[in-house]
């Protein structure tokens, strides 16, 4: 074996176990090597809310591991990869999954072999590396790993050589121009399987707080999405400021920004950045960067959702419905951006 950085769990020596053999895409071994902790015991809601009014899913919890049950490709400078129905869905944090491939899925491309290389030593993956040793997914890892592709390099490969997802590899996801389930497009990061959506109707009067200003609307729609708190999307209704009297002013409309972000749920945007696009506000002199968004192109199952306007809720100071208020989710203070974001933020930047 050629020298590089390989990295060994426990006593430094590659685990000998049946388990360092066995195939991860076998669905009857999979139930075996998932632990029961990380298993969930019910289909309580509680086991996906915080009581508290902070939302965080609770299962799958990081560190679960399942056989992705979709046909997946990756294409780089108009090349494609990779293409395997064997993809493993790894939780790197309670979110979204990252997608590990089988190292036997890389195209050999004019008969020079995968273009799977060796390179530099690097330490920029090794919180993967001691994430992978802790939840027990790979026993001896090399990192030090990358592909060439039309004599362009992406690095930051890693690949499993013992262990549970022994010969699968992880490809930084942003590092690709484009993955694909079956013949959708992947946009931000993979979809989780446990995160289903729905869309509906609500009458109710929505009213919302921004600064000393109130807006209210019974024209909205809720998007639920498991282990989430309830969206509400308004159409421009929304806009017009509720004076105390209870009359309604002419509308005050949002402003686009040029910020758009990722979303793989919610479909496409404006224009030919399919990304939703971002809003701001200006009220009584106080701009609101970033308050508000809108999706343009959503997929059929959340098409209510189109052309609508969603508010964040760390630009509100209180949003009820029918006079009783909701708990805004909790928000911690780093850089102003829920848990959530930040792992979007930083995946594979």
């Amino acid at each position: 074996m050629s020298q590089g950085v390989s990295f060994f769990f426990g006593t430094g020596q590659a685990d000998t176990t049946n388990h360092g053999t066995q195939n991860p895409a076998d669905p009857e071994m999979e139930k075996k090597q998932v632990p029961e902790s990380m298993r969930p015991k019910s289909l309580e809601p509680s086991n996906y809310l915080e009581t508290i009014g902070t939302y965080k899913p609770k299962f799958p919890q990081a560190g679960h591991y399942e056989v992705c049950q979709k046909r997946i490709r990756a294409w780089k400078d108009g090349m494609m990869l990779l293409d395997t129905e064997r993809a493993i869905h790894v939780w790197e944090n309670t979110f979204f999954p990252t997608i590990y491939v089988p190292k036997s899925s890389l195209f050999d491309r004019e008969g020079k072999g995968p273009p799977l290389k060796r390179c530099g030593d690097s330490d920029r993956n090794m919180h993967l590396i001691k994430f992978l040793f802790l939840h027990e997914l790979a026993d001896y890892v090399q990192a030090d790993w990358g592909l060439v592709v039309k004599n362009k390099y992406i690095g930051d490969v890693i690949v499993i050589v013992e262990g549970r997802l022994k010969d699968y590899i992880r490809i930084p996801f942003k590092a690709v121009d484009e993955w694909r389930e079956h013949e959708d497009v992947i946009h931000g990061f993979p979809r989780d399987p446990y995160k289903a959506m729905s869309v509906n109707q609500c009458s109710r009067a929505v009213e919302i707080q921004i600064g000393p200003d109130k807006f209210e609307s019974d024209q909205a729609v809720i998007l639920s999405q498991k282990g989430y708190p309830p969206r509400y999307y308004f159409n421009r209704d929304i806009f017009k400021l509720k004076l105390p009297s209870g009359q309604r002013l002419a509308a005050k409309d949002p402003r686009k920004n040029g910020k758009t972000f990722f979303c793989p749920y919610k479909g496409q945007a404006e224009k030919l950045n399919f990304h939703p696009r971002y809003f701001d506000m200006i009220l009584h002199g106080k701009e609101y960067v970033n308050i508000c968004w809108r999706f343009t192109h959503p997929p059929p199952e959340v098409l209510e959702i189109k052309d609508r306007f969603c508010f964040s809720n760390r630009m509100l100071k209180s949003i009820s419905v029918d006079g009783t208020p909701l708990i805004l989710e909790t928000i911690p203070g780093d850089h102003g951006m829920s848990e959530e974001e930040l792992a979007m933020f930083s995946y594979d930047v």
